[in-house]
This record gives C-alpha cells, sequence and structure tokens, in this order.
C-alpha cells in the first residue's frame, strides 16, 4: 500500500509539474507587454563577457548606452531556445556593425548560470553581440523575468518599450533598426546642419 501511495504521489507531481511547464511555455512564445512598459529601465551592472566590437571596460553600465536604442537580451547557457536565437541576434549585430548603425545596440545579459558553461555557451556559439554577466545577480528580479530568453527594447532615453517573451524574430529586430533610423533622421534632418 505504501509503495503504491509513493507512486502515486510521484505520478502526481510529475503531472503537476508538465501542467506547469506547458502553461509557462505556451506564455513565453507570444510577444507581451509587461508592467515595465514606458517606464525607465532598471539599472544593471556587468562584468564585460563579449566586447561585440565595442570599446568596453571590464565592467560597465545599461546607462552607458543611453541615446542609442538597446536590445536587452537575458540569455543562459542552459536555455535551449536562446541557442536557436543566437544566429538571430549575431546577423542582426552583425548588419548593424557593418553598416555602421551604431543608433541601436545589442547587449546580452546573462542571468541564472555559472561562469564556465557561460564561456562554453559563448565559445560554441560565437556570440557576437557585447555580452555581459549582472554582478548584482538581481537583474532577473529587477525585470521580472518569468524565463529565458527575454529580451526589452529600451529607447535613447533609457524608457523600455516593448518586451519579448521568448525568441526575439528578424522581423521585430528589423523594426527596432528602423525606429534607430527614424530617431537618427530627427537627429540630423536632411539639408539641416
Amino acid at each position: 500500500m505504501k509503495a503504491l501511495r509513493g507512486i502515486l504521489i510521484a505520478a502526481g507531481v510529475v503531472i503537476l509539474l508538465l501542467t506547469a511547464y506547458a502553461w509557462w511555455e505556451q506564455g513565453r512564445t507570444v510577444p507581451q507587454g509587461g508592467s515595465l512598459i514606458d517606464q525607465p529601465a532598471p539599472s544593471i551592472r556587468l562584468a564585460r563577457m563579449v566586447s561585440g566590437g565595442l570599446a568596453l571596460p571590464d565592467t560597465f553600465q545599461l546607462s552607458d548606452f543611453r541615446g542609442r536604442w538597446v536590445v536587452l537580451n537575458f540569455w543562459s547557457s542552459w536555455c535551449v531556445e536562446c541557442r536557436r536565437e543566437v544566429p538571430i541576434l549575431n546577423q542582426f549585430w552583425k548588419t548593424l556593425q557593418e553598416a555602421q548603425d551604431s543608433m541601436v545596440v545589442v547587449l546580452g545579459v546573462n542571468v541564472w548560470d555559472k561562469p564556465t558553461p557561460a564561456r562554453r555557451f559563448i565559445e560554441t556559439f560565437r556570440l557576437s553581440f557585447p555580452s555581459g554577466v549582472d554582478l548584482t545577480r538581481t537583474a532577473g528580479a529587477r525585470y521580472g523575468l518569468t524565463g529565458i530568453p527575454e529580451t526589452f527594447l529600451i529607447d535613447p532615453e533609457g524608457v523600455i518599450r516593448d518586451h519579448i517573451i521568448g525568441s526575439v524574430t528578424p522581423a521585430w529586430l528589423e523594426q527596432v533598426r528602423e525606429r534607430g533610423h527614424e530617431r537618427k533622421n530627427l537627429d540630423h534632418p536632411a539639408g539641416g546642419g
């Protein structure tokens, strides 16, 4: 009888976990607005892991990118969806670099991870965009992360304008790039000096 009760409890726990995972996964794949939309982005202090061709010091802050649109991407080495997303972000960063498009920056934030697997992830997936590890280990909570990857779009004034739960798409990134161009054109109108 004890064995049967143990099996039933274990089965119940497994069913509960599978149900919770299915609910969580369903919510992650749809772009959603969050309570941080139109709010100032919480500060983040990072230890540099990848410079992405930028002259980044060993430690830097999100606020160092004021004046640009920031695609703030949270990732971990153990995240399967992050592995699928890296090539999309790498390609976007490469396009920005080739076009010398300085109005948009991709910034990766490694959370909930250990240093060795994170470094292996960077090497294996040839992560090319600027990335750092959250030094305070509080960014996930301050941004209200429900899982990863999650990406926030932060405007040049430091205000969150969009929030993607799950992988970003090339189409979404192109819209971000267009916003950067609109801002650049507003700052430097044609024919103006």
